[in-house]
Parts: C-alpha cells; structure tokens; sequence
C-alpha cells in the first residue's frame, strides 16, 4: 500500500505544481477566443489542430513521468523495470510521431496555401 500511495502522491505532486504555470501562461490572444468568428473551416479547423496536438503532447510527456518514476521505484525488480522502460519508449515514440504530424499539417497547409491563395498560412 505505501508503495502505491507514494506513486498516486508523486504524480499529484506533479500536477499540483504545474497548475501556477499553466494559468499564468495564458496569454491576452489566448483570451481572445470570443471574439473570433470560425466562419470559414480552415481557422477553425486550425484551432481544433492546435489543441489536440497540445493535449497529446502533454499526454506524452505525462507518461514519460510516469514511465521515470515507475523506473526509479522499480528497486531492482527486472521486469517492473522492464515495463517502465517500455513505458518510456512509447511515450517518446508518440511524441515524436506528435511533432512528424504537426510538420506534416504545417508544410501541407503551406503549399495549399501557395496553390489555392486561400486558408491560414500562420501554423
């Protein structure tokens, strides 16, 4: 039971931290979202794109955390470390498959762009 309430409390700890961090990264545009008209597909399309790649992302990165600390509380059990190993590798493989995708819409949406003259060309 202490084993299992040490790794609940570790990935609390965590998220409790983080929580300063991520309100004061809200910036003034990231406020602006009412005052955006999503009267053509590709912005809002954009918008969507961009919030599911930042929650992947976190996800990824939360279970490469949890990966590390399964890892480090494995105290030399082979296949706990075993599994926490794994744990990592696919979660750094999501994320870098996270960024080929985000490279893939980012050059896809500039040459629509080039070719049609239409859409959003920030990305």
């Amino acid at each position: 039971m202490k084993k299992y309430y040490f790794k609940i409390t570790a990935i609390l700890s965590v998220f409790i931290l983080q929580i300063p961090t991520l309100v004061l990264a809200a910036d003034e545009e990231s406020k602006k979202i009412d005052e955006t008209t999503f009267e053509d597909l590709p912005a809002f399309l954009e918008h969507i794109k961009g919030y599911l790649l930042a929650f992947t992302g976190a996800l990824a990165i939360l279970f490469i955390i949890i990966g590390g600390v399964q890892y480090i509380t494995a105290g030399g059990n082979e296949d706990t470390a075993k599994k926490a190993k794994l744990t990592i590798t696919y979660a750094v493989m999501g994320l870098a498959f996270i960024i080929m995708v985000q490279v893939i819409l980012s050059l896809l949406n500039s040459s629509l762009f080039e070719i049609f003259g239409t859409g959003t060309h920030d990305v």
